[in-house]
């Protein structure tokens, strides 16, 4: 249950997903407790193609443990912009009013690879148990992870994804 994995029409076929810190190595993949809204952050590297336009397909982000769904977020086809070799999605009002406020994804050419940064405001309280699922959807390709998250002093970290 560890395993990056890819769905497809015909099976589920593992992937490479590098860990939330890659590329940035000090943005992990966190739940932080404040008022008013709780924050998430997420650092990682998709497996998507490098002439891959995600502009025109919907892009989501779920956190789920046994007890149902912490987060869920969707950004409609049309929603992300391109800003030179960016694609990003701002929602200004989030930090106030809670809900998605960035989305950043680029493709990282050296590396080959598609990196992805996500933050986000809202009531995480349902982030109570240290095993919890992470499951990220651009268009029709699927990453989902589960992992056991290290509980802090006021949130969660999700150490490096094997």
């Amino acid at each position: 249950s560890g395993t990056p994995r890819i769905a497809t029409d015909d099976a589920e076929v593992p992937i490479t997903v590098a860990g939330p810190a890659l590329g940035c190595r000090h943005c992990p993949l966190k739940i932080t407790f404040r008022k008013p809204y709780n924050y998430f952050a997420l650092a990682t590297v998709l497996g998507l193609p490098p002439d891959y336009d995600p502009r025109n397909v919907s892009v989501s982000i779920a956190v789920e443990n046994a007890q149902g769904t912490i987060l869920e977020y969707d950004v409609l086809p049309g929603e992300l912009t391109k800003r030179g070799r960016h694609y990003t999605y701002k929602n200004r009002r989030a930090r106030k009013d809670g809900g998605l406020l960035r989305i950043d994804m680029f493709y990282h050419k050296p590396d080959d690879e598609y990196r992805l940064k996500i933050r986000a405001y809202g009531d995480y309280s349902a982030a109570t148990t240290a095993s919890m699922r992470v499951t990220i959807s651009v268009g029709t390709f699927l990453f989902s992870y589960d992992g056991v998250w290290d509980e802090r002093k006021r949130g969660w970290i999700l150490p490096r994804i094997p």
